[in-house]
């Protein structure tokens, strides 16, 4: 399973995970547990992770953005 990158998106946009699950409109429970690999978010949800990131689209969530 490849690795998703939202804590790194999350730190480059300066949002904390409150901020960043509000603005995509998922709980933060939510947001944290497909932060730390508990959960695979479904792809609407990383979608609108994706969004409230401005990662530019679901699929760049699986790059580091401080390697890019």
């Amino acid at each position: 399973m490849r690795r998703l990158y939202l804590a790194e998106w999350r730190a480059i946009r300066g949002l904390s995970q409150v901020e960043a699950s509000g603005l995509a409109g998922i709980r933060q429970g939510t947001w944290s547990a497909a932060e730390t690999g508990r959960v695979v978010p479904h792809i609407l949800t990383l979608k609108a992770m994706s969004r409230a990131l401005r990662a530019g689209g679901a699929s760049n969530l699986y790059s580091n953005p401080k390697e890019d």
